[in-house]
């Protein structure tokens, strides 16, 4: 049922975290046993200075994706701006005729105001998708990924200059 399936994404998540944390500059979600999840994204933060590779985050995290890609693996940004920066909310079209907007205070929503967000979103790459989630996988697929991540992660400054 249900537990059994998130028990099985907890699962493949710890073994995962558990690979990829061991590689300098990478860090994956890390999990506890006096909290339970679910799991839904699998955000891996890149850190290319930790490697030796002085380049913006963004320039880390798109070489990753497309090396990644490369060796197989379902890699996706999911997102690239904070919500604010969403045309719902940039051109406050929502409802139509300025709703909700005009019926409360002003809202700023200039992305400067989220600086953690876009460090984030620069920063770090997800690991599977909607079509192919994590909590899908049996351990050799996850091995697999940390694997192919293991293999492509010391080659970043290569990665990087060749993009």
């Amino acid at each position: 049922g249900f537990d059994a399936w998130n028990d099985r994404g907890r699962a493949a998540a710890r073994r995962l975290s558990a690979a990829l944390a061991k590689l300098p500059g990478v860090t994956p979600p890390t999990y506890t046993d006096d909290r339970v999840c679910t799991i839904h994204k699998y955000r891996v933060r890149l850190d290319g200075r930790a490697v030796g590779v002085d380049a913006p985050p963004r320039q880390v995290r798109d070489a990753m994706v497309a090396a990644l890609r490369a060796e197989g693996l379902e890699v996706v940004l999911w997102q690239t701006q904070p919500v604010p920066g969403q045309r719902l909310f940039r051109e406050r079209v929502g409802y139509g005729d300025g709703v909700p907007w005009k019926y409360g205070a002003a809202v700023d929503y200039d992305l400067a105001r989220f600086p953690e967000t876009n460090a984030l979103l620069d920063g770090s790459v997800v690991l599977f998708s909607q079509s192919c989630p994590l909590l899908a996988q049996p351990p050799e697929v996850v091995d697999a990924y940390a694997e192919a991540f293991a293999r492509v992660w010391p080659h970043l400054g290569d990665l990087v200059a060749a993009r």
